[in-house]
């Protein structure tokens, strides 16, 4: 079960080698080296966990999918037709956009 939860933690040792809030370098990571990032290209969405690990969902794989909103972010669990579950940390809601633009009708 693909999950973003765990790389915070990695990122905060960085930060405090820099001496540097981890804040600051999780908001880094996520715009400037697309870690834990969202975007919606055509009619794929890719999930960007680390440097090298991603997946890509087709819209048309995606059976339901339903958020669970907590202070300072989004749970968003994503059931895919093969009975795969993919469940994303949104910090910056960039999946629950495109997943509300482009898959809106199968919110659970």
């Amino acid at each position: 079960m693909p999950t973003n939860h765990k790389s915070s933690a990695n990122l905060s040792v960085v930060g405090r080698a820099l001496n540097v809030p981890a804040t600051f370098i999780d908001w880094f990571f996520w715009r400037f080296c697309k870690i834990n990032h969202c975007e919606v290209r055509g009619e794929t969405l890719v999930l960007r966990k680390g440097f090298s690990t991603s997946w890509q969902v087709r819209f048309s794989e995606i059976e339901r999918w339903s958020v669970r909103e907590e202070m300072g972010f989004d749970v968003i669990t994503v059931q895919l037709q093969n009975g795969e579950t993919i469940t994303w940390v949104d910090r910056h809601n960039d999946l629950l956009d495109g997943l509300k633009r482009i898959a809106g009708a199968k919110r659970v």
